[in-house]
C-alpha cells in the first residue's frame, strides 16, 4: 500500500518513465516523512535515496531522447540504460539498509522494492531490445 497517489499513465510517456516518476514521488514522500526517517539521517540516507531516484528518472529520459545515428550515440543510449540498472541495484541496497536500521517495515520495503524492480526490469528489457536493434551484426 502506498502513501502516494495511485500511479497514472501519462499520455505519451514510456511505461518506464511513468514507473520511474512514481518511484521518485514515493521516495520523496517517504524520505521526507520524519516519523519514518529521523532528521539525523536526512542528509545521509534520505538524500542519497532521493538523489539516486532522481538520477534514475534523469537517465531514463536522457536515454529516451537519443535517437542513435552513430555508434557513439548508440553507446551513449545503452550506457545510460546500464546506469539506470546499476542505480536500481544501489537503490535496492539503500532500501535494505533502511529496513535493517528500522526506518521502514517489511511491508513498506516490499512495496518499494517492487516499484524499483519494475523500473529495473523494464529498463533491462528496453536495453536488450535496443542492443539487438542497433547492433549491426544482428541485422540481415
Amino acid at each position: 500500500m502506498s502513501t502516494t497517489s495511485a500511479p497514472t499513465n501519462r499520455q505519451g510517456d514510456l511505461t518506464v518513465i511513468t514507473k520511474a516518476k512514481d518511484l521518485l514521488n514515493h521516495t520523496l514522500t517517504l524520505t521526507n516523512n520524519t516519523s519514518l526517517f529521523p532528521k539525523k539521517v536526512r542528509f545521509t540516507l534520505c538524500q542519497r535515496m532521493q538523489n539516486v531516484a532522481l538520477d534514475i528518472l534523469h537517465d531514463i529520459i536522457a536515454a529516451n531522447e537519443i535517437y542513435p545515428k552513430s555508434a557513439a550515440e548508440t553507446e551513449r543510449r545503452l550506457s545510460l540504460q546500464r546506469e539506470v540498472m546499476t542505480n536500481c541495484k544501489i537503490f535496492l541496497t539503500f532500501l535494505d539498509i533502511a529496513m535493517e536500521q528500522g526506518y521502514i517495515d517489511i511491508r513498506r520495503c516490499e512495496y518499494w522494492t517492487k516499484m524499483t524492480l519494475d523500473v529495473k526490469n523494464l529498463t533491462a528489457s528496453w536495453y536488450k531490445k535496443d542492443a539487438a536493434r542497433f547492433n549491426p551484426q544482428a541485422r540481415p
